[in-house]
């Protein structure tokens, strides 16, 4: 089981997995979600988003725990809930941001988000993650959550090191607004010698 570190004087957790040989560069992945492992040479730093619309009455929305919930136990990204899908160049969204809206009721508030990409990491360690949300942010690379946040109000963009293995690896931003407090979230990459692709779906 992954150990949580939990940062001084910090909202966030990160999660630190056992140490991992570096491995060489994964095969096909056959969650269609990230595509293919993408060409290097000729891919565009983006994101794959999915945008989602959740009901204001859904039992799961509040209160807002102080502790991280497992996203993967709540079904805030079912497909049933999806608003639109869109290619996002960055995740650096900012305050008051409300992107889906589609004439429910309390709209647009209580919504969520899960963007795709993959990311290559050429030497394995800390690798600077600046991110900054409100309601909740959690980070996945190669499947395994390594940063979780809930409850957060905070823009400033704070910078959380995460350790990570040399190679390539699918990486997933996942978000749920589900505060009364507003909505925002920035999040990128602050590592000249980390590289964030688009996935590739043409193979």
């Amino acid at each position: 089981m992954i150990a949580l570190l939990l940062l001084a004087c910090s909202d966030y957790s990160v999660y630190s997995p056992p140490p991992v040989a570096v491995a060489d560069p994964p095969g096909t992945d056959p969650d269609a979600l990230f595509g293919k492992p993408p060409d290097w040479d000729s891919c565009a730093a983006a994101w794959s988003g999915y945008y989602y619309n959740l009901p204001a009455d859904h039992p799961d929305l509040r209160p807002v725990d102080e502790e991280s919930p497992d996203p993967d136990a709540v079904d805030w990204w079912d497909p049933g809930y999806l608003a639109f899908r869109r290619d996002d160049p960055s995740l650096e969204f900012g305050a008051s941001w409300w992107p889906v809206d589609q004439g429910f009721e309390e709209d647009p508030e209580w919504f969520s988000g899960r963007w795709a990409a993959w990311v290559r990491v050429r030497d394995g360690g800390s690798v600077t993650m600046v991110v900054g949300a409100v309601s909740d942010l959690w980070v996945a690379v190669d499947r395994e959550w390594v940063l979780g946040r809930s409850g957060a109000e905070d823009l400033e963009g704070e910078e959380v090191e995460v350790q990570l293995p040399a190679g390539q690896f699918p990486i997933e931003v996942r978000y749920a607004q589900r505060t009364e407090a507003g909505s925002g979230l920035r999040f990128r990459i602050a590592d000249p010698e980390v590289q964030l692709c688009y996935p590739d779906f043409s193979q």
